[in-house]
């Protein structure tokens, strides 16, 4: 199955810090991120480019409802220190 090639989009480190060219996981190199796109978009299609979106979306929202819970007990806890009751939280 030609979608299962998760490394296709995956840059090392190496990669990008020379500028050269940049290095993929299944060790192809590419001399801009234009032309790993189109080589992706040829030889997998359209939803390869877009593979992975649901989880990185997913683990944004998680991640943006924990901080704000997090802020929520905070604040309450700072509020309750200088007012000296609890506040509907």
């Amino acid at each position: 199955d030609k979608n299962k090639n998760e490394s296709s989009l995956s840059c090392n480190d190496e990669g990008i810090r020379d500028g050269a060219s940049l290095a993929v996981g299944n060790g192809d190199s590419y001399k801009s991120i234009f032309t790993l796109l189109l080589q992706t978009y040829t030889s997998d299609g359209i939803r390869a480019l877009y593979q992975g979106l649901g989880p990185e979306i997913t683990r944004g929202v998680l991640s943006a409802a924990l901080m704000m819970m997090v802020k929520e007990r905070i604040s309450s806890g700072v509020k309750a220190m200088l007012y000296g009751q609890r506040h509907p939280s």
